[in-house]
């Protein structure tokens, strides 16, 4: 059981990566009002694609194995996520998108803090 929750564990944090690899992409085009409207639609659901599909391995492959009340805070993020998300598929305002980005930044370091508090309880519990 503990060599299959650290593949889960390892193919998360990669997920992990892709997705702040996306979200660096996406911060390339700031300022976002004066980037092509095509190139900066594509980035965005290509971010908003890795963000859903992270959020989404945590859920289904991690949490619902463990108990923590880490889990609270880290599940108030993912409604912010999921928001931001559904925002973000029909329609773009690069200024407002601005705002919200930053929001959902500042969200998601959160969350990988609480996230590797989380996988820290989880290989204590391990040993």
């Amino acid at each position: 059981m503990l060599l299959t929750q650290n593949r889960r564990i390892q193919k998360w944090l990669r997920s992990r990566q892709t997705l702040i690899v996306a979200l660096q992409q996406l911060c390339f085009h700031r300022p976002f009002w004066k980037t092509e409207s095509l190139m900066l639609v594509s980035s965005v659901q290509e971010f908003c694609q890795q963000l859903i599909d992270y959020t989404s391995l945590g859920h289904f492959e991690i949490y619902e194995h463990i108990q923590s009340p880490l889990l609270h805070s880290i599940f108030q993020t993912t409604l912010r996520i999921l928001d931001f998300n559904d925002r973000y598929q029909t329609s773009l305002d690069p200024i407002q998108f601005e705002r919200d980005l930053s929001f959902i930044a500042e969200n998601l370091a959160y969350r990988f803090e609480w996230e590797d508090d989380l996988i820290k309880e989880i290989n204590l519990s391990a040993a």
